[in-house]
């Protein structure tokens, strides 16, 4: 079977024991997020965004069209239908998930903000119906208005009907509520278009109005519920790739050092070898052939790298108690601390590095809820798409991560570890880890819960 796992940190004895390494040293990094993840979290405006609404973001015109965020996915009643449905918001637009719509381009759908802006404007001017202009323009009769200029080429070029939807008022000058300052303007049912002549030439020609943003602050849900700012730590640990396909939780152990002294040394099989034969001899009595590498052992490893400072290896019967005690750690105050975790059924080791959750892990222990963690993963080859590659610094929806944190079967019968959610964390002792693990109600003692 495939084993991987990773950690680190080099003592003054190992450091001698590898020769001078001196001028291999680094400074620390801050890796960019793995490409290809189903969500990432968006520090901009503290709200995450994955799964159809994430697709249609990047597929018609993402950041330039639609801006950021605003808000986590929820259930609402669409003023349009009446009907309920998962609602994202965003600056410029608020999306709609229509399950009923699967595998076609209406999956998701922009709700008609253009239309409740302008309702009880029909008496104005530029929203009565018009008739067909020049021939340079084009004409809708399903809502007597027409389009040309750069309007009509921006909605040509960006979506057109499904996007925006029909224009439902001539072109006019109005007065921007972001800005205070007067545009040439034109409502369609699903958004707003305004004319930036200051950037002609440009992306931003022509602009969508805020108008999610608009809609959140007239219904009064700014900053409450889905609109809060979630809480996101993401520690700044060095990745390193594990140097052989048996040595994923030496690269880990390295990693974690690292972080933990401060100085960087670089992937070198002669390090991780160090490593590797300290975890085997001290394996809790498992013979290579029973655990290669087994929890105690990375615990023993940190322990023995990181003088002075406490780890464990810890068992849990729930996944979701185990990722919350992990992401208690991580934000810990003054610094938080990572984790390994045991994941596939024990044929690997990452170190989970950062949560986002909907309020402070450490302040809201056990009640915050968990949205995602951030991983680390020391083995860029796998093969298969059952066991991809989960990035330097990949994000994980809870879903997501729950399917890959599975029981541990690796090992043999009667170890601690069977059946088990493994991890390997700092512990409030410094001490040897325990023979027998931490569990969640020594952590509940501990912390007084």
């Amino acid at each position: 079977m495939m084993r991987a796992r990773v950690v680190w940190r080099l003592a003054t004895a190992l450091m001698l024991a590898l020769g001078a390494l001196g001028g291999a040293l680094a400074a620390p990094r801050r890796a960019a997020a793995a490409p290809g993840q189903d969500a990432t979290f968006v520090p901009e405006t503290g709200h995450t965004l994955g799964g159809a609404f994430l697709a249609y973001w990047q597929q018609n015109g993402g950041l330039t069209r639609f801006g950021f965020p605003l808000s986590e996915p929820f259930t609402q009643v669409s003023p349009t239908d009446g009907k309920s449905y998962t609602t994202q918001y965003f600056e410029r637009a608020v999306f709609e998930e229509h399950p009923e719509n699967a595998g076609t381009p209406w999956e998701v759908e922009l709700r008609l903000l253009g239309d409740d802006l302008a309702r009880g404007r029909g008496g104005e001017a530029p929203f009565r119906p018009a008739s067909a202009g020049n021939a340079d323009a084009a004409y809708f009769p399903e809502t007597g208005h027409g389009l040309d200029g750069v309007f009509l080429a921006y909605w040509q070029a960006n979506g057109g009907l499904p996007v925006f939807g029909y224009p439902i008022s001539e072109a006019f000058i109005e007065t921007s509520p972001t800005d205070g300052k007067p545009y040439l303007v034109q409502y369609f049912e699903r958004n707003r278009f305004e004319y930036h002549p200051e950037h002609a030439g440009t992306p931003y020609e022509v602009e969508l109005g805020l108008l999610g943003r608009q809609d959140a602050d007239a219904r009064g849900l700014a900053g409450r519920g889905p609109f809060a700012a979630l809480y996101q730590r993401n520690l700044a640990l060095n990745w390193h790739r594990q140097m052989t396909d048996d040595w994923c939780d030496p690269a880990d152990i390295q990693s974690w050092t690292e972080y933990l002294t401060g100085t960087r040394f670089p992937d070198d099989t002669a390090i991780q070898s160090r490593i590797w034969d300290f975890e085997l001899s001290h394996n809790l009595g498992y013979t290579v052939d029973q655990w290669d590498a087994s929890p105690y052992a990375m615990a023993a490893a940190l322990h023995w790298l990181n003088p002075g400072r406490g780890f464990n290896h810890w068992i849990y019967d729930d996944p979701v108690e185990a990722t919350k005690v992990m992401a208690y750690m991580l934000a810990a105050p003054g610094g938080g601390q990572p984790a390994i975790a045991v994941i596939r059924g024990g044929t690997h080791y990452i170190l989970v590095t950062g949560v986002v959750a909907d309020s402070d892990p450490y302040a809201n222990y056990p009640n915050a809820h968990i949205l995602g963690v951030y991983v680390s993963d020391p083995f860029i080859d796998y093969p298969g798409a059952a066991a991809k590659w989960l990035g330097k610094d990949g994000y994980l929806t809870l879903d997501e991560w729950l399917s890959i944190f599975t029981p541990n079967h690796w090992g043999v019968p009667g170890d601690p570890w069977q059946d088990k959610y493994v991890t390997v964390q700092a512990d409030w002792q410094d001490m040897d880890p325990l023979p027998g693990g931490r569990h969640l109600a020594d952590f509940h003692a501990h912390v007084g819960r």
